[in-house]
């Protein structure tokens, strides 16, 4: 198995869920305020 592609393909995929996560999280956050 080819682990060298694979691993720079996660810290990739990591880096951009992460940035994806925060904007998910704050978008959810304003939408469920109101409710709470």
């Amino acid at each position: 198995m080819c682990f060298g592609s694979s691993w720079r393909e996660r810290l990739f995929v990591r880096e951009r869920l992460l940035k994806g996560r925060l904007i998910l999280e704050t978008y959810m956050f304003l939408l469920v305020a109101p409710l709470l």
